[in-house]
C-alpha cells in the first residue's frame, strides 16, 4: 500500500498557507521521517508532493513579494530569474533527499535496535 502524505513546501517563500506540512528546516524533516517510519512499520510506502505555491503564497505567510513563473500584477507576485528557477530545482530536490535520508536512518537506527533485543 501507499500512504500520500500531504502537499509539502519545501521552501519559506513557497507556503500557501501557514499551517500547511513544510520540509524548510531540520525540525520538519524530523516530523516527516517519524510519520514515515510509522508508515513503514505496517509495510506500506510512503510519499509527499513537494509544493511551491508561487503567486497563491500569501505576503502575511512569506517574506518579500510571491515568486512564479511571471509577474502577476494582481497578487504582486514578481517573476523568478532563471538563476533562481535552477536554485528552487536544487533546493527542492536536497529537501527530498534530506527527508528521505532522515527516514532511512530511523529505519536502519530501528531495525538495528531491535535485532540486538532478540
Amino acid at each position: 500500500p501507499l500512504v500520500a502524505g500531504p502537499s509539502t513546501s519545501f521552501a519559506p517563500y513557497s507556503k500557501e498557507t501557514n499551517v500547511g506540512c513544510s520540509a524548510t528546516t531540520a525540525l520538519h524533516a524530523a516530523g516527516l521521517a517519524r510519520l514515515a517510519e510509522g508508515i513503514h512499520r505496517h509495510q506500506s510506502l510512503a510519499m509527499i508532493q513537494l509544493h511551491h505555491a508561487g503567486i497563491r503564497s500569501p505576503k502575511e505567510h512569506i517574506d518579500g513579494p510571491p515568486v512564479g513563473p511571471s509577474d502577476h500584477a494582481e497578487t504582486g507576485a514578481r517573476a523568478l530569474t532563471a538563476p533562481e528557477v535552477a536554485s528552487s530545482r536544487r533546493l527542492a530536490a536536497s529537501r527530498a533527499a534530506w527527508v528521505a535520508a532522515r527516514a532511512c536512518r530511523r529505519s536502519r537506527k530501528r531495525s538495528r535496535s531491535s535485532g540486538r533485543r532478540k
